[in-house]
């Protein structure tokens, strides 16, 4: 029994190794940090399943050949072994932030939402993606299976439901501090999630509402079926929208710690992300008086960690491996050229280029971390006459428009496999359109940041 929990502790002390750090500057800590991250890696490397462990096999092994070939010395090594940690840390601990979702009452607030006042396509569209962009903030992925639950009795809509699950989700992506491509271009480009909060949530905000004009041509009418005004007292309509306020205000606090955390510490933006989910969690769950519940909820999250998340760990640490062997090897070089052939010189063509390069990358099958990570080493963006904070917000943007429009993304395999539904249909049927539209929408929104000084 012991041995099945050491991947899961090697895992879970990684993380707080990692935090002990960013708070102490002691050389142990580091010495520690790179023992267990390589252990970590092993047992990756030895029970990595499915598509991302092909992919992360391939990736690694390119790697190694490439740093060998080039000679790269101890140093590049562990800079290649650690690059991707804060990652890793943010994927293992944010989770904690969406426990007392599950034991505070607040999806049945959800499901009265749905079930009540959610009668025709338009607020149907509008409540799926503003529920799934607000719930992924604590809960990732898991924000599509909550509102599979809520959308059941509505499940003849698939359409909507469905183009409201992956746009909805996207533009959470856009500028959640907790959600993968934020952190993942914060720590190959430097910038800060404060600096870039106003211009990511601005584009996230026109992604909603272009998605939502889109929406309006597809008008339908009443389904009265389900709409049950008498369903619940107003004692319970009164207590059921207190949760949805109470849950508002937890998310705003959220964002709010993490925004003042980092603007009057220097602390590390990751390290600051994970321990206020850890602790908003636990103080949230205090006032549930759930604190049983959290520690119950926290033992069998950590007892399946290694098991559920092997796959997106190893993906995470190797593609750090590729980025650093690309760039010792010189391949960025290469990348770099073909965008000043594609682009010309010209600002318009270089944004589109760089996030129609990412976004067709996506397309294919690759995941949308290794051409981000390709362009964000190779690319200085001071020579193409862009702040790091463009350049930041050029890369989250292919990401995320990349991950609607692939039917191998997992933003839209999730909501396939939730719905019944092939992935083909919501990304080339419903999506495409809206993909290019929104492509074409967000490089004119960063020309307008390029030139009002971003």
């Amino acid at each position: 029994m012991m041995i099945k929990r050491i991947p899961n502790l090697i895992i879970l002390g990684i993380a707080m190794i990692y935090l002990l750090k960013s708070l102490i500057a002691v050389e142990l800590l580091e010495t520690l940090l790179t023992v267990t991250v390589a252990g970590g890696l092993v047992l990756c490397l030895i029970f990595a399943r499915g598509i991302n462990g092909i992919v992360s096999y391939v990736l690694f092994f390119m790697s190694l050949i490439l740093l060998i070939t080039f000679h790269a010395p101890w140093e590049v090594w562990m800079v290649a072994l650690k690059k991707n940690v804060s990652l890793i840390v943010l994927y293992v601990l944010v989770p904690f932030l969406s426990f007392p979702l599950y034991y505070g009452e607040y999806i049945p607030a959800f499901n009265q939402l749905f079930t009540k006042y959610i009668y025709n396509k338009n607020r149907l569209y509008i409540v799926t993606s503003l529920l799934t962009s607000i719930l992924a903030i604590v809960a990732s992925i898991g924000a599509q299976h909550i509102v599979n639950t809520l959308v059941t009795p509505m499940k003849r809509h698939i359409k909507v439901i469905a183009t409201g699950m992956t746009r909805g989700y996207i533009c959470a992506m856009c500028w959640a501090p907790s959600m993968i491509p934020m952190i993942v271009v914060m720590n190959y480009t430097g910038a800060s999630w404060k600096s870039l909060f106003p211009g990511a949530f601005f584009i996230a905000a026109c992604l909603w509402l272009l998605g939502f004009c889109m929406e309006l041509v597809n008008r339908g009418g009443k389904y009265q079926e389900n709409h049950q005004e008498n369903k619940f007292s107003n004692s319970e309509d009164n207590y059921f929208w207190r949760k949805l306020i109470e849950f508002g205000l937890i998310i705003i606090l959220f964002i709010a710690t993490i925004f003042f955390t980092q603007y009057f510490t220097e602390i590390d933006v990751f390290a600051v992300v994970a321990m206020i989910s850890m602790l908003i969690s636990l103080l949230w769950s205090a006032y549930l008086r759930s604190i049983d519940q959290f520690l119950a909820k926290s033992k069998e999250y950590i007892s399946q960690i290694f098991s559920f998340s092997r796959n997106e760990i190893f993906l995470f640490w190797v593609v750090g491996f590729f980025g650093v062997s690309l760039d010792y090897a010189g391949f960025g070089n290469v990348i770099v050229e073909l965008l000043e052939k594609i682009s010309g010189g010209n600002p318009f063509l270089l944004l589109i280029s760089m996030i129609v390069l990412i976004s067709l990358t996506c397309l294919v099958g690759a995941h949308p971390m290794i051409p981000a990570i390709a362009i964000a080493g190779s690319v200085n963006p001071v020579e193409f006459g862009f702040s790091k904070e463009l350049f930041s917000l050029v890369l989250i943007s292919g990401w995320v428009l990349g991950s609607v429009v692939s039917p191998l993304s997992t933003n839209n395999i999730s909501a396939a496999g939730l719905l019944g539904i092939k992935t083909f249909d919501i990304s080339f049927r419903w999506n495409m359109v809206y993909g290019m539209v929104s492509i074409l929408a967000t490089v004119i929104i960063l020309l307008v940041f390029r030139e009002l000084g971003l």
